[in-house]
């Protein structure tokens, strides 16, 4: 298997949780933030939604400029989120399935502020650090939801509200925890 279609597939894999965290994102609380220097909830989400997005200029591009325009909405409401991260998904899928080998992820990209280079490292490494990236932000919005009183679904395994179901078998796996 291609390194390209295992990026398409581990998107893939990640993306039901992403789906269900975004689900619970409530429209009255979108400019609500757990403190003054954290992000809003709203601008969070969409911030997360338009990760699934960045395979396409990482792969598809050699750099990413702050310097220049980059147009994503700021804010979503929740009929428009899930919408946005479908979008995001098939830019980067598509971005993907054109690429015509796996030398692409050798070669070098940058994240840029005009003539300021903030990181330099081959896509391949950009990829992984996406990946985590997207983690590390549906987890936050995971503790904003907690902090909401808003049920956390299962993402890696159970939470306290939500048993895990394993896709691959479709059996609840918590009672054997």
């Amino acid at each position: 298997m291609s390194k390209i279609q295992e990026i398409i597939d581990q998107i893939e894999e990640e993306l039901p949780a992403t789906e269900k965290v975004l689900a619970r994102i409530p429209d009255d609380k979108l400019d609500w933030k757990p403190h003054e220097r954290s992000m809003p909830l709203g601008q969070l989400a969409g911030h997360l939604a338009d990760m699934y997005g960045w395979f396409d200029f990482v792969i598809g591009k050699d750099k990413l400029d702050f310097a220049e325009p980059y147009d994503y909405p700021q804010q979503f409401d929740s009929a428009t989120l899930l919408t946005y991260l479908k979008k995001r998904v098939e830019d980067s899928r598509n971005t993907l399935q054109n690429t015509a080998s796996d030398d692409v992820l050798e070669e070098q990209w940058a994240l840029r502020n005009g003539e300021q280079v903030l990181w330099q490292d081959k896509k391949k490494v950009v990829v992984r650090s996406t990946f985590g990236h997207i983690a590390h932000h549906r987890g936050q919005l995971a503790v904003y939801l907690r902090l909401l009183d808003i049920p956390v679904p299962a993402i890696y395994g159970p939470s306290a509200d939500e048993e895990w179901t394993d896709p691959a078998d479709q059996t609840a796996t918590n009672a054997a925890l």
